[in-house]
């Protein structure tokens, strides 16, 4: 479905941006720290940004056949910025949020 022009001005275009670092120990975890970023340029927040670190870890890869392998993980990602919670719109979109993740590698 196409977003209408309408959509867009209330949405806003903007820029995401993600840094993970990780850290690889005992074959099967890797702990990692993550940083999210969104800049509106334009729309309703436009001109602001949040920014969201996530710490987690995520386990494996474990051997599920020959060629394939699962991982996954968690985390619990939260906002840092703005230091203040901005109603009109809501800035960042939401504050505290736990996260699963999983990966079949082939």
């Amino acid at each position: 479905m196409p977003v209408t022009a309408e959509f867009e001005d209330k949405i806003g275009t903007s820029l995401a941006s993600n840094v993970a670092p990780q850290y690889h120990f005992a074959k099967y975890f890797w702990p990692e720290f993550e940083f999210n970023d969104t800049y509106w340029f334009d729309g309703e927040r436009g001109g602001k940004d949040q920014l969201f670190l996530l710490p987690g870890i995520i386990f494996g890869p474990f051997p599920i056949s020959q060629r394939a392998k699962l991982n996954f993980g968690v985390g619990y990602q939260f906002a840092v910025l703005p230091t203040q919670l901005t109603l009109e719109p809501l800035t960042p979109m939401y504050n505290h949020a736990v996260l699963f993740t999983s990966r079949l590698d082939f």
